[in-house]
């Protein structure tokens, strides 16, 4: 098989980079996933190879044997070819060795966000999952990954172990508590305004930046649409359901004017009441121009992360992530 391998120079680091290979003290038993590592480093580091559609079967099968056995090689496949892959685009980066094969990987989805009216690459962390043999060379996939300097790169959902190791490379919280909101209320001023669920009639309001949003994302897509609008403005929301501790919640991950959301939360609220059947929502704070009354402060258990040199935290959203996979 022919991988697009990366390029190395002889000290391992990532060519024309400047990200030591060495991990930073202390680093040697991090390890994806939060598992621990339960075998010896090996004694010869492994190639940092980039995961193309050459190499894609090869990850599949690792991700299903190491990873989640649950989901079959063919449904890895399938949820790796996210909907708005680019042509010739990579899936992350694995570690393979000679007799061996695939030993450790680090998933990522890419894209590409109008942000501010500039356009922005963006890399997901998905997946990072190493074998513990080779749990002591977990950080060169991070630290490949990081080398990539026009990536903003974010991560939604890690442990709060994971979260620590990469915030030690330098990643910051983008917050690390949430909102209790109540699906309910009402408000007199909500009289006069409209609510849309439906794709197409919503297609047919928002401007062509979010229609791109929505074309990217497709009605397949876990992230339900909901806008509201008085008639000559309007908001666009995208959230999901998430089930914790056993009670199911609405999660806001996109917002289009969080002006606007703010001022029509109520009806926002009782609309996702309505479509899921949740009576409550989960609010990240950097949606929220203020706090709302209702609203109870609860630690994140899975603080959202990123490391970018051009977005502003407030900017940065779960679109184009797993989180609508």
């Amino acid at each position: 098989m022919n991988y697009s391998r990366m390029s190395t120079s002889e000290d391992g680091q990532v060519a024309d980079s400047v990200i030591s290979d060495a991990a930073p003290a202390g680093a040697d038993n991090a390890t994806a996933n939060g598992a621990k590592g339960s075998g010896s480093a090996a004694p010869s580091r492994s190639q940092l190879v980039r995961i193309t559609d050459d190499l894609l079967p090869a990850t599949c099968e690792f991700l299903h044997h190491e990873l989640n056995g649950d989901i079959s090689v063919k449904g890895w496949k399938s949820m790796l070819r996210y909907p708005w892959l680019q042509p010739n685009s990579d899936y992350g980066i694995a570690l393979v060795r000679p007799n061996e094969g695939v030993v450790g990987v680090l998933i990522v989805i890419h894209s590409e966000q109008m942000i501010e009216g500039r356009v922005e690459r963006f890399a997901n962390l998905a997946h990072w999952c190493v074998k513990p043999a080779y749990r002591r060379e977990s950080l060169r996939l991070m630290k490949a990954m990081m080398a990539q300097k026009e990536l903003n790169l974010t991560g939604f959902s890690p442990i709060r172990e994971v979260a620590k190791i990469v915030c030690g490379l330098g990643w910051k919280k983008l917050d690390d508590h949430v909102y209790l909101l109540p699906n309910v209320g009402v408000s007199f001023a909500t009289r006069k305004l409209r609510v849309l669920t439906s794709f197409d009639e919503i297609f047919a309001i928002v401007d062509e930046r979010h229609k791109r949003i929505m074309s990217d994302h497709g009605r397949g897509s876990r992230g339900r649409f909901v806008l509201v609008t008085d008639g000559s403005q309007w908001c666009l929301s995208v959230h999901t359901i998430e089930t914790r501790k056993g009670v199911a919640l609405s999660i806001p991950i996109y917002l289009s004017d969080y002006g606007h959301f703010r001022r029509w939360m109520t009806l926002f609220l009782s609309t996702y009441r309505t479509l899921d059947g949740c009576w409550a929502s989960l609010c990240q704070p950097r949606f929220l121009p203020s706090r709302p009354m209702i609203a109870v402060r609860l630690a994140e258990p899975r603080p959202h992360v990123f490391r970018s040199a051009g977005a502003a935290p407030a900017s940065v959203t779960a679109l184009y992530s797993d989180a609508v996979l």
